[in-house]
């Protein structure tokens, strides 16, 4: 859990040392490790998202059941999460103006896509989790 204000300072150091030159123009790509920018590809060991977004649900409203506490969770997770999404590539393009921005990974997609004639593009799934982010 990081302040919005702390991230986005984190990333202005991030850009100026590995972008020195404010007018560059190239590819500029925006990496997130940690964590994934929706709620339900929070799996395996980033689960801890998930569970640490319904705890906090829980602390705000102890009576809530736990269907309520994760939808809950969910909607406030993935609010936050695009807040910092475009927070985020909002600052780079306003640091480094001519850099063609754009994040890893992003959008989602199966990326053995194309191995196959009849697997050209982006499953169902996860052309529904792209369209929440835009």
């Amino acid at each position: 859990n990081c302040p919005l204000a702390k991230h986005l300072a984190l990333v202005s150091e991030q850009i100026r040392e590995a972008i020195p030159r404010e007018d560059f123009d190239g590819i500029a790509v925006i990496d997130f490790e940690e964590w994934r920018p929706l709620y339900q590809l929070n799996w395996g060991e980033k689960a801890v998202y998930k569970k640490e977004s319904i705890r906090l649900v829980r602390q705000q409203y102890p009576t809530i059941s736990e269907k309520s506490a994760e939808e809950l969770a969910k909607k406030e997770f993935n609010a936050a999460a695009k807040k910092i999404f475009l927070s985020t590539i909002g600052l780079a393009r306003q640091m480094r103006p001519y850099a063609r921005w754009g994040f890893y990974g992003f959008p989602y997609c199966n990326y053995d896509a194309g191995n196959s004639e009849s697997d050209m593009l982006c499953s169902e799934k996860f052309r529904r989790f792209n369209d929440e982010y835009v």
